[in-house]
């Protein structure tokens, strides 16, 4: 069975879901204290726009340097490189 991108991010999101749910059960069992109802996930959209925030804060103060390198395309794009070499060829 083929699955596209779109699907092997759901099923892995769905995994994912099911395994945070099963500790946070396990953790409330052996009465470990926490916000169970207000927990954070990095996965959650609202986690991932808070990290790029701070990561675009830190490019911006200078923190994070970009040095270029030369990098075969296959490396950087290896589906893109095919379809091209496919295309081209």
């Amino acid at each position: 069975m083929h699955m596209g991108s779109v699907e092997i991010r759901k099923a892995a999101r769905d995994l994912a879901t099911k395994a945070i749910d099963e500790q946070k059960k396990s953790f409330k069992e052996w009465a470990i204290m926490g916000d169970w109802a207000n927990a954070y996930r990095t996965m959650d959209q609202g986690y991932e726009l808070s990290q790029l925030r701070v990561f675009k804060k830190m490019v911006e103060n200078g923190k994070v340097g970009f040095t270029p390198t030369l990098l075969p395309l296959s490396l950087l794009a290896p589906r893109t490189f095919l379809r091209f070499s496919k295309v081209s060829s």
